[in-house]
């Protein structure tokens, strides 16, 4: 795909407790930034950290998004490879969630 750009983010040290939140952060603000057509936006607080987002004011989205942070942060807490398998299950969920 020659018009489609990759963006590579740092690797980020955090403690297991955290990954939740980070994911939710990620998840809606690459769902915010990829969804197609109008959208209301809302400003979000992180719960842990001191950082706002943007994120869609869907209902639905709210609850797809927590539903894959759950499922992955499970899944990183029983190893590591159950957590890759449920990362990419939670990104393909997200992008049904935005289209």
């Amino acid at each position: 795909m020659s018009n489609c750009e990759d963006i590579e983010i740092d690797e980020l040290e955090c403690e297991t407790h955290e990954t939740k939140e980070i994911l939710k952060i990620l998840l809606h603000s690459i769902i915010f930034q990829r969804s197609l057509g109008v959208h209301r936006l809302r400003d979000a607080d992180s719960d842990l950290f001191d950082i706002s987002y943007v994120k869609c004011d869907s209902h639905a989205i709210d609850q797809r998004v927590d539903s894959c942070a759950d499922e992955f942060s499970t899944s990183f807490e029983r190893g590591a490879a159950e957590a890759v398998a449920a990362a990419k299950k939670a990104a393909e969920k997200a992008a049904a969630a935005a289209a």
